[in-house]
């Protein structure tokens, strides 16, 4: 227990210090947090503007829609057209 309380106290304490006094050592996790922190105030700016707009820019980045459409084509496939797709792409004779 002694040994987890070392760590605890030598990584995560030491990670998410903050500043108290001018000159004092700020952790890692605060300078993450400040910077996401950023991030947010940038949404909240852009929902009080436009609420359509910070619907559309939350929920439409979705990646499902960056797939490449390939996948789709060769899981219709069969076997046989699909090795002679990947042979003629990687250049090997197919036989």
């Amino acid at each position: 227990m002694t040994a987890i309380n070392r760590w605890v106290s030598h990584h995560i304490v030491k990670a998410s210090a903050t500043q108290n006094v001018d000159g004092e050592h700020v952790g890692v996790l605060n300078k993450v947090f400040a910077w996401l922190y950023e991030i947010h105030l940038v949404g909240r700016r852009i929902k009080e503007w436009n609420r359509k707009v910070y619907y559309a820019l939350k929920y439409y980045p979705d990646p499902c829609y960056f797939r490449p459409p390939h996948r789709i084509r060769f899981q219709v496939m069969g076997r046989e057209a699909l090795a002679r797709r990947r042979a003629v792409f990687l250049d090997v004779s197919f036989q």
